[in-house]
């Protein structure tokens, strides 16, 4: 386990340096991917399929198939990694709040700590809000959801807003 937190925090401290390299104007960025990756431009019909690296923006999905993975970099330090069949929406961004939704699948995500600066992620059956943290989510068919914690804090609240 300590291993685990150990490459956790190192992954987290390179965030910035990551992000730093992208363009300035960049929102987020497909920085890696195996396996098939598809990609919904926001207001589009239909999904194509997409290799790393490409820009992404506020309102964009991306969809990983059966055997892929994809590590996504966002703007103000976070940075996100996709497991096998996930389905992940980019909702919003800003220097005040990052804002991603988990439809179906696993994410882990990495986010800097900052005052003033919120992560919250949403499923189909939760929203966690984080600060600095270092967490995983799993969202099955049936929309219920798993979250993992790493380092750091979260606050998970359900549909009903129930914390």
């Amino acid at each position: 386990m300590k291993y685990l937190l150990t490459l956790c925090m190192a992954a987290l401290a390179a965030v910035p340096a990551a992000a730093q390299e992208l363009d300035g104007a960049f929102t987020a960025k497909l920085f890696t991917s195996k396996g098939t990756v598809k990609y919904l431009k926001a207001g589009a019909a239909g999904w194509v399929t997409v290799k790393a690296p490409y820009l992404l923006e506020a309102g964009d999905s991306i969809w990983t198939g059966r055997k892929a993975k994809a590590e996504i970099y966002i703007k103000y330090g976070a940075k996100v990694r996709l497991g096998p069949k996930t389905h992940f929406v980019l909702t919003k961004v800003s220097p005040q709040d990052n804002s991603v939704q988990v439809l179906k699948g696993r994410l882990q995500a990495w986010i800097r700590k900052f005052t003033g600066r919120g992560f919250s992620v949403r499923t189909p059956s939760a929203v966690c809000a984080v600060r600095g943290t270092v967490f995983a989510v799993e969202v099955a068919e049936t929309g219920g959801t798993v979250w993992d914690l790493f380092s750091g804090a979260i606050q998970v609240s359900d549909s009903s807003n129930r914390t």
